[in-house]
């Protein structure tokens, strides 16, 4: 909390469309800390001419959407007869393009890509980032096809629940690791540095941990070793095991990022910020990502009469952006909505973070590099990889992959007649 606005220091949002995530909140006593979205999440605008232009959200508002022209609306008729590809690790441009043509991937999609990847779709895999959409084409040979009879089935599913809307804690999403890290108490120590981890028998199933802590060195002996450190960091680690592994984790690229959070007087703002915010496509000159407009669809956001504003820099597409000083991505932020936010005053609150390493990115390739970590698990039971950067790289993602490990480990040491497993945990 800053003079009464509450800025995050990183992902500000949850949908809820994963059961571990929403039985993660429920066993750590949270569900009366939640605030959902109000209705104003839902109207999302992408940049186009230099205005946020709404981007349609149902069939009606896609005939009549002002974001794609006539001919680009009537491309997608083609798509349901556009033969699926020969099964090559595709970009999302280039399968976007040729399922729904260049206007919907510059306008709707490479904004998207942008906007929560920082990746460029050029580069970005589909079958790894967006795995349901490779297989609509897969497993039915169009995705307008495909969607429709997911629908007709859901619509004839009665017993499957509904999701919660979009959400975060009234107190901010550090909310959630604050009550588990309260929770776990001194099962967890946090401030550890590992500096090896060695196989102590050769049936793979006893590991020895050296670790430092303020020059103290310290080695654990476990069954099971969970790495979850960035990839770059693991690959140190899982180099006595697998050459080949640690070297595909260093090929992990990561997109920088800087979030550059402004607040304002909302009478210093003639657009009506009545959304959850725009992105901005590759294809427009503006400079930044995307902006959310926080204070519109989460309550105690701002004080009374402010709005904040979030915006994001960087990404794959400028991350030169990220080595300017913080003054200057404000006022490279504040310039860039100036105009199309129709802004007259100038920020009365800013704060800037940089992470030079924020996102990692599935680019093409990426499956072949995850089949050399499952080869490492199958060689050497007990050794369990897992992070952003495998299965996923939201919180949510996280969360499910991370209780996915657990029920490994649970059934490793059910095997090994193991009552449990040491309760130390290195961060």
């Amino acid at each position: 909390m800053k003079d009464g606005f509450l800025i995050e220091h990183g992902p500000s949002t949850l949908q809820g469309r994963t059961d571990e995530l929403l039985e993660l909140i429920d066993v750590a006593g949270l569900k009366d800390e939640l605030l959902y979205a109000n209705d104003f999440q839902k109207n999302r605008y992408i940049l186009k001419g230099g205005k946020p232009v709404p981007l349609p959200h149902g069939p009606v508002s896609f005939l009549t959407t002002k974001l794609f022209s006539a001919s680009a609306k009537l491309r997608l008729l083609r798509e349901p007869f556009i033969k699926p590809s020969d099964g090559a690790d595709e970009s999302v441009a280039d399968f976007v393009a040729r399922r729904m043509g260049r206007e919907i991937l510059d306008y709707a999609v490479a904004p998207f890509v942008g906007g929560i990847f920082a990746g460029d779709p050029e580069k970005i895999s589909l079958r790894s980032t967006f795995p349901r959409l490779h297989a609509l084409e897969t497993e039915y040979g169009s995705l307008i096809g495909g969607m429709l009879k997911k629908l007709f089935y859901k619509s004839g599913n009665k017993s499957k629940g509904n999701r919660p809307r979009l959400f975060s804690f009234r107190k901010g999403l550090k909310t959630l690791p604050e009550k588990l890290t309260k929770i776990l108490g001194d099962k967890v120590q946090t401030g550890m540095v590992v500096k090896n981890i060695s196989l102590l028998n050769g049936a793979g199933s006893l590991y020895k941990v050296t670790a430092e802590k303020d020059g103290t060195t310290e080695t654990v002996n476990a069954n099971a070793v969970v790495i979850s450190i960035p990839s770059y960091q693991s690959a140190k680690l899982i180099e006595p095991f697998s050459l080949n592994a640690a070297n595909d984790l260093r090929t992990i690229e990561y997109a920088p990022m800087a979030v550059v959070s402004l607040g304002y007087n909302r009478k210093d703002i003639g657009h009506p910020l009545n959304g959850f915010g725009m992105l901005s496509p590759p294809c427009e000159p503006h400079k930044f990502l995307g902006s959310l407009w926080t204070s519109t669809f989460f309550e105690g956001r701002a004080p009374a009469g402010k709005v904040l504003l979030t915006n994001f820099i960087g990404g794959k597409r400028h991350p030169e952006l990220t080595e300017l000083e913080p003054n200057e991505l404000v006022e490279l932020a504040h310039t860039s909505l100036e105009k199309i936010l129709s802004i007259t005053g100038k920020p009365i609150l800013n704060e800037v973070q940089i992470q030079k390493r924020a996102i990692p990115q599935y680019t093409i390739g990426y499956s072949d590099k995850m089949k050399s970590l499952e080869e490492v698990e199958k060689n050497y039971p007990g050794i369990y990889i897992t992070g952003a950067y495998r299965g996923g790289v939201s919180v949510e993602d996280c969360i499910a992959n991370g209780k996915a490990t657990a029920v490994k480990i649970s059934g490793q040491l059910s095997k090994l007649n193991k009552a449990s497993l040491t309760e130390v945990t290195y961060v």
